[in-house]
């Protein structure tokens, strides 16, 4: 799990990274996606699909991890 602080340092991390984004105006769900992949690059968690996910995410991509249907056919959404 990766816990987001809410101290100034943080802020400045994740304000910087938001003025990254190439794709205004920043729905929130993207920021959150944002600050999940700022949290993870802060912590040197990049290994990872959740990862992987989030900067897709982030940046306005296509869901690398599709969780229902029909671009997931076998999540318990397509039952």
């Amino acid at each position: 799990m990766v816990r987001v602080s809410a101290s100034q340092h943080s802020h400045e991390f994740c304000k910087d990274y938001f003025n990254q984004l190439s794709n205004p105006p920043m729905t929130t769900e993207i920021r959150n996606w944002a600050v999940v992949a700022a949290a993870m690059e802060a912590n040197g968690s990049t290994n990872s699909e959740m990862y992987r996910r989030a900067k897709a995410l982030a940046n306005g991509q296509a869901d690398p991890m599709p969780t229902s249907f029909p671009a997931a056919p076998l999540s318990i959404s397509a039952v």
